[in-house]
């Protein structure tokens, strides 16, 4: 099944769990995928989510374990994930220009990322090798 993760609200509804999550229009925002008690938990964080990175990593964590956290998107210092490095999972970073819409999969226990540009038609793949600590 594929789920479509939108712009977080103020009830925080938008957290996604799936194993094949699409992020549209990554902009000035991130695409945030949580490896978390076995599965794949999506969050649009944007800027407007800033002040509260902490209760959105919180919100994270009560799907589960967390082993591994992926941001995908054009980052910046605004961003402070580090609310999500303090759940002893791997942080994974890979630095985008704006206006793209991101994909990520799961098969098995393997996380898997591709991008195109917002609207597009053709996705590309994104190296897991590209992401960085």
């Amino acid at each position: 099944m594929t789920t479509t993760v939108y712009e977080l609200m103020g009830s925080m509804r938008n957290i996604a769990i799936d194993d094949e999550l699409i992020f549209p229009n990554v902009q000035t925002c991130i695409a945030l995928v949580a490896v978390a008690g076995g599965q794949m938990v999506g969050v649009h964080v944007t800027i407007a989510d800033i002040e509260r990175m902490s209760q959105v990593a919180e919100a994270v964590k009560r799907q589960g374990a967390v082993t591994d956290i992926y941001v995908v998107g054009p980052i910046s210092p605004m961003y402070n994930i580090s609310s999500f490095t303090n759940f002893g999972g791997t942080l994974h970073v890979y630095d985008t220009p704006g206006f793209i819409d991101v994909r990520a999969r799961m098969i098995g226990s393997v996380v898997t990322f591709e991008q195109r540009p917002t609207g597009g038609h053709a996705w590309q793949a994104i190296p897991i090798t590209s992401f960085y600590p």
